[in-house]
């Protein structure tokens, strides 16, 4: 179900961009702020823009036609609905989650649609992290640096992993390369990625839901064939050459596992953010 509403989120996106944009500062108002004092300058500020700009300066205040598509901002989407991406949004933050790599201000996390990767086999996506490497030279990409576990992070993992991989990237980065080429009708390759380590946690948890019927009708396609295998692959190096974070979604608990070996074969989901 889709909801127009004006919410804190949408605010603070506002009063943040025009902050940026005015000051040239890279720091957050809510860094520079009391928390006391922001409420109110939330309030006040979406008065003056709102008269200052009207809905098409506040649009491109935004920067919509970047961030989500034209009218899709917080709040229209819910948990659990589809959209035309294909997928199925698992997670909202009404407001809103910074992306790593550019530093934009998102929302919504999208997991692809479950026939998303019909190449590969079985129907769900299953590849390794990365393959095993003997010679030295080639070891050197075992260690991607500067990897992140936070929501808002697997976009920027994923470029990572592939820019550490080089070569024939389907054969040096599997996982990470079958979430960035993936496109549709509505997509294109370089929108989604492998989710971060705590974004895996947040498809896991709406997967849990799932199952526990609570959104009838919904086909995720999550752990439909737990003979290959029970663990997800995340974009979140774990060690040095050897380890990648992994999720097993048919344990009750969700374990996240620190210690999966990156040339393991394990399923993979791709995601997006808007």
């Amino acid at each position: 179900m889709k909801r127009n509403k004006v919410s804190f989120g949408l605010v603070l996106t506002i009063i943040e961009k025009s902050w940026r944009q005015g000051c040239r500062c890279k720091k957050t108002l809510a860094e520079v702020l009391p928390k006391a004092i922001l409420p109110c300058l939330i309030i006040a500020g979406m008065l003056l823009l709102s008269t200052a700009c009207g809905s098409t300066g506040l649009e491109d205040l935004l920067g919509h036609h970047d961030n989500y598509p034209s009218g899709e901002g917080p709040g229209y989407y819910e948990v659990g609905d589809t959209t035309p991406g294909g997928g199925f949004i698992f997670y909202y933050d009404e407001e809103g989650f910074i992306m790593t790599d550019t530093g934009e201000r998102a929302y919504y996390l999208e997991a692809a649609p479950r026939d998303w990767n019909t190449s590969s086999f079985p129907l769900e996506a299953y590849f390794a992290w990365s393959p095993i490497y003997t010679s030295p030279p080639l070891r050197a990409y075992g260690n991607v640096g500067d990897t992140s576990f936070v929501i808002g992070a697997g976009r920027k993992n994923t470029a990572l992993i592939l820019a550490a991989a080089g070569g024939s990237l389907s054969t040096t980065a599997p996982a990470a390369n079958a979430c960035a080429m993936y496109s549709n009708d509505e997509t294109s390759p370089g929108d989604w990625f492998l989710p971060s380590r705590n974004e895996l946690n947040e498809l896991y948890k709406f997967h849990v839901e799932v199952e526990a019927g609570n959104y009838p009708g919904l086909d995720t396609g999550l752990m439909d064939i737990p003979a290959y295998s029970t663990d997800y692959w995340s974009s979140s190096q774990a060690s040095i050459d050897r380890n990648a974070w992994s999720q097993d979604f048919r344990s009750s608990e969700g374990t996240q596992r620190q210690d999966a070996i990156k040339p393991n074969a394990f399923f993979v989901r791709a995601i997006r953010a808007f």
